[in-house]
């Protein structure tokens, strides 16, 4: 259970940052099955600046070590509010029958690094110095965490 919180943590916001760019906007997606939990993360990127980022994750409530609905409503809201009302940053969770189906979405251009940075489950390296998010960072990050690139 709290590996599969941990890596859920973690894929909320999986962020890398330095480098620069501009030029054509590009995406790249990622996936991640764990004990059960399906993690689909989408990049869109110029160059090597990313300027949006989207999670989907489905995780059955046995995942979490909920055993039904209330349980992991119990579990996931306290982690959940904290990305109310942040700028650039939609977050939502429809629980089921069995599972949860979470989507997040950052708005790089919107968002405050130094915001997201303080966020649960968020991994930055250098926020003092970096003004944006490497799309190259990233994908070594999710790369090492057992993420597959699609």
């Amino acid at each position: 259970m709290k590996k599969v919180l941990g890596v859920l943590s973690l894929v909320i916001l999986i962020i890398g940052l330095v480098g620069c760019g501009g030029a054509k906007e590009q995406s790249s997606t990622y996936t991640l099955s764990l004990e059960g939990t399906e993690i689909e993360m989408t990049y869109y990127y110029k160059n090597d600046k990313v300027t949006k980022q989207t999670t989907n994750s489905t995780v059955p409530y046995s995942s979490i070590g909920a055993a039904d609905k209330e349980e992991a409503k119990s579990i996931i809201e306290p982690l959940a509010k904290q990305y109310e009302n942040v700028t650039g940053v939609k977050h939502e969770v429809d629980y089921q029958e069995d599972k949860l189906v979470e989507k997040t979405e950052v708005d790089y251009s919107k968002a405050s690094l130094k915001e997201v940075s303080e966020l649960t489950g968020t991994m930055f390296d250098d926020t003092e110095e970096a003004d944006f998010v490497s799309m190259k960072k990233s994908e070594e990050m999710l790369l090492s965490n057992g993420f597959t690139k699609k």
